[in-house]
């Protein structure tokens, strides 16, 4: 099944991914339009939604995934996305390359300060339930600065 993200500007107005394996599996799924990267949450990561939301800043770095708890990412080119809630143990996701649209481009979106927003299913449409301000940039992964 491909993915689509029917957009109104930075927004979110409709998308067949709820429906997918791909969330059926677990895997988020991200995109990027009007200046706003867009998280979009599997129901069966629901439970990530509050942890989502003490985040003051989001932090997404693209880079070689090199060690942690994350295997299946060694080696890989992947993301990190720091929910920086001004604590020293902010909630991090980790997802590889092809759960983006379009991933950041390293020649012009680094050093990049955009609009993040996540959204959620509810009764089949998107909802967003989180926005903030996010900075993209390139590093080795896990980066946890």
């Amino acid at each position: 099944m491909i993915i689509f993200t029917e957009n109104d500007g930075p927004s979110v107005v409709a998308s067949n991914y709820w429906q997918s394996d791909k969330a059926a599996r677990g895997f988020y799924h991200i995109s990027h339009n009007g200046g706003c990267v867009r998280l979009l949450v599997p129901e069966v990561c629901q439970g990530h939604v509050a942890e989502i939301r003490t985040a003051k800043e989001v932090v997404i770095t693209r880079g070689i995934y090199s060690g942690g708890y994350y295997p299946r990412l060694y080696g890989t080119e992947s993301t990190e996305f720091i929910f920086d809630d001004r604590t020293v143990d902010p909630f991090i996701i980790y997802t590889s390359l092809m759960q983006w649209e379009h991933p950041p481009d390293p020649l012009k979106d680094s050093g990049c300060i955009a609009r993040f927003a996540a959204y959620q299913s509810r009764q089949g449409a998107p909802e967003m339930f989180f926005s903030a301000a996010c900075r993209i940039r390139f590093a080795p992964l896990p980066s946890m600065d």
